[in-house]
């Protein structure tokens, strides 16, 4: 028996062929609504959005194309002004997230690496060109991976920080970006519980989670075609200032500056998964992690999160 899956209707455009099969749901019957590599026509798109249909179901077994049509969708996800910004915004994540799970997948695809380089780059103009666009963006709601949200709570976090401080220039974006959505890239082959405190952890488990930062950059380093930077923020991004981080308990001189802004921004992500709310959890980095990172990251995350309204008082 065939099995459905719902998709947004606005996740369609009128100008680029589906990849699939696409269904419309009457009462408990699917029927086929538009045929595979044929173009939804605008009129019968605009009806679907005026009706304000909940949603149109694709084939199960077709997954795999939908996430190929949401790749090619992304850059227009992030350029299309006309789409209400909180639908904008749930598109966007949902394209994001197929794509990094896509490349975590499949490492050796460097297509699949040139899209996330893109991706970076765009998701960062994104975030700092479109009024209300972080605090609509975070957090994301991925109910089945809580691992990908925080990769993308952390993307998210160190864009804002980035753009408090004297390094937001473009290519420092692309990299802060990209290696964010794959810091903890580790943890997707390992399965490890991101909601877990390491802390409560036993020896010999948090033994194992000190590994991370280094298994996953390892694993990045096997691509010839992989920026060697990104693969030190994934190496990096569990160091602190004061020598009391890992996998290599180096000092400040020794850390790539992005790196320790994926640390802040991990460092917070952390606490909001713990159920700390976002005042709550900015106060006790201010306070207990003022050695730990340099100050005027903590403060720019301060600055950030007070202008988005991300830690309301």
């Amino acid at each position: 028996m065939e099995e459905y899956q719902p998709v947004k209707v606005e996740v369609f455009k009128k100008d680029q062929p589906v990849l699939f099969n696409v269904y419309l749901k009457i009462g408990d019957r699917f029927l086929l609504y538009c045929r595979k590599n044929t173009v939804f026509e605008a009129k019968r798109l605009n009806k679907l959005l005026e009706k304000k249909l909940p949603a149109l179901y694709i084939l199960s077994s077709e997954k795999h194309l939908y996430k190929q049509y949401l790749n090619q969708r992304l850059n227009n996800l992030l350029e299309n002004k006309k789409l209400p910004l909180q639908t904008r915004c749930e598109l966007i994540q949902e394209a994001l997230q197929d794509l990094i799970e896509s490349f975590i997948k499949k490492p050796q695809d460097e297509i699949l690496y040139q899209k996330l380089l893109f991706a970076g780059l765009k998701y960062g103009d994104f975030l700092y060109n479109t009024s209300g666009a972080f605090l609509s963006i975070y957090p994301v709601s991925v109910p089945n991976s809580p691992l990908l949200a925080h990769s993308l709570h952390v993307a998210t976090l160190a864009l804002g920080i980035l753009r408090e401080t004297n390094f937001n220039q473009e290519n420092h974006r692309t990299h802060l970006a990209v290696g964010a959505f794959l810091h903890d890239i580790a943890h997707f082959y390992t399965g490890f519980d991101i909601t877990q405190n390491p802390k409560a952890l036993s020896e010999e488990k948090q033994h194992d989670y000190r590994k991370h930062p280094r298994d996953g950059a390892l694993k990045l380093k096997e691509l010839s075609f992989f920026n060697p930077l990104i693969a030190k923020l994934v190496l990096q991004h569990e160091e602190k200032i004061d020598g009391s981080g890992f996998p290599q308990k180096l000092t400040e001189k020794n850390i790539e500056p992005l790196a320790l802004i994926i640390g802040v921004a991990n460092a917070f992500d952390k606490l909001i998964i713990q159920g700390t709310p976002p005042k709550d959890a900015l106060k006790k980095m201010l306070i207990n992690s003022v050695g730990e990172y340099p100050l005027d990251f903590l403060q720019a995350l301060q600055s950030f999160l007070k202008k988005e309204n991300l830690a309301p008082l």
